[in-house]
C-alpha cells in the first residue's frame, strides 16, 4: 500500500509469491511499489517503516491477500484508513 503524505492511499496492490520469505517478500513489495510510482509518474517519494500493530490498513490487506492468495485483491475500507489516522500512528519517526 503507498500513501501520500497525508495518509490518502494512492495505490493498492498485492502479489502472489508462492513460497517465500517475509525479507523477499519485503523486497518485492518495495520493487513493486516503486515501479508502480514510476508508471503512474510520481517523481519524488521515500520509504517509511509502520509497525503492524499501528498500521490496521496494511495488516487487513495482508490478511486478504493470503485468503485470497489465488486472485489480485485491494481494501475498499475508508473506515479501517480513518481509525489508522485518527491513532496518529501512519506518520511515525522511523523512516528507512
Amino acid at each position: 500500500m503507498i500513501r501520500d503524505e497525508m495518509g490518502k492511499w494512492i495505490l493498492r496492490y498485492n502479489r502472489f509469491l508462492r513460497k517465500s520469505s517475509i525479507f523477499v517478500a519485503e523486497l518485492w513489495r518495495i520493487l513493486d511499489g516503486l515501479l508502480l510510482l514510476q508508471k503512474q509518474g510520481h517523481e519524488r517519494w521515500f520509504i517509511r517503516h509502520i509497525r503492524r500493530k499501528d498500521n490496521q490498513v496494511a495488516d487487513t490487506l495482508a490478511k486478504i491477500a493470503f485468503a485470497n492468495w489465488k486472485k489480485t485483491s485491494s481494501l475498499e475500507s475508508q473506515e479501517t484508513l480513518e481509525e489508522d489516522i485518527a491513532r496518529g500512528t501512519l506518520f511515525p519517526s522511523s523512516i528507512l
